[in-house]
């Protein structure tokens, strides 16, 4: 069922079984290590140096010599 641009199940039951209790939150352990290190590791980089990583590489893609852009400029 779709409805304004989200997908939903029309069926209540979760679409992943597990055999034990003890699986589903081994499972849920796993997923949420990996959701603390994935923000562990965005937030490692601060805001001014993404920004300024996403400055260099758009000039380059803009004027580098072996890009579009940059064989435009030439």
């Amino acid at each position: 069922m779709v409805q304004k641009g989200v997908i939903t199940m029309s069926d209540p039951e979760p679409i992943t079984h597990f055999s034990t209790e003890e699986e589903q939150q081994a499972t849920l352990s796993v997923l949420a290590r990996e959701m603390q290190r994935v923000k562990e590791r965005r937030e490692s980089v601060s805001p001014e140096k993404l920004h300024e990583a996403l400055e260099t590489i758009s000039d380059y893609l803009k004027t580098g010599w072996t890009t579009g852009g940059g064989r435009r400029l030439r």
